[in-house]
């Protein structure tokens, strides 16, 4: 059972990760658009 349970941490972990550097990346690519329209007027 304790096994389990490690191995479904180590899953969220990673599942965790993803979600961040996908979110930084939205985050980012939006930044970018912004910026550009800003530099445009």
């Amino acid at each position: 059972m304790k096994e389990a349970f490690k191995k479904h941490k180590k899953v969220v972990v990673f599942v965790a990760a993803i979600i961040i550097i996908i979110i930084c990346c939205i985050a980012g690519y939006m930044a970018k658009i912004k910026y550009e329209q800003k530099q445009r007027n």
